[in-house]
C-alpha cells in the first residue's frame, strides 16, 4: 500500500504561483493535510502571509476566486495575484494537484542539481 504524499502548504503555493494555476481549497487542504472545512486552512494562508497575491491561488469552487475568510476584505481585489485569471483552469482534483506539485517539485530538484 503505497502513501500519497503531502506536500507543504508553501510547496503548493510555489507550484500554483509558478504554473499560474488557481486550486480549491478541499485540493489543497487535501494535497497539504490541513483541514480545509472551517478555519484550518484559511489560518494556514494567513500564517503565510494572506490575504496576499501568493495566497490568492487557492480559491472556492464555485466562484474561481479567492476568499479572504471572514468576510473581512469586503470585495478588496488588490491582493489578489495579476496573473490569476491567465489560466482558466482551476484544480479541484487533489490528485491532480498532486500530480502538478510532484512534476513541479522534481523539475525543481533538477534545477537544483540534487537528482542525479
Amino acid at each position: 500500500m503505497t502513501t500519497d504524499p503531502i506536500y507543504s502548504l508553501d510547496d503548493v503555493l510555489k507550484c500554483l504561483e509558478d504554473a499560474k494555476l488557481r486550486a480549491t481549497y478541499k485540493a489543497v487542504g487535501t494535497v497539504t493535510g490541513i483541514h480545509w472545512r472551517g478555519s484550518s486552512l484559511s489560518s494556514a494562508l494567513v500564517a503565510a502571509g494572506g490575504p496576499s497575491p501568493r495566497t490568492s491561488w487557492v480559491v472556492q469552487q464555485h466562484s474561481g476566486k479567492p476568499s479572504p475568510g471572514a468576510g473581512t476584505y469586503h470585495g478588496d481585489k488588490t491582493w489578489w495575484h495579476d496573473d490569476l485569471f491567465v489560466n482558466v483552469h482551476v484544480i479541484i482534483d487533489p490528485d491532480e494537484l498532486r500530480q502538478e506539485v510532484t512534476k513541479w517539485k522534481q523539475a525543481k530538484d533538477a534545477e537544483d542539481g540534487s537528482v542525479p
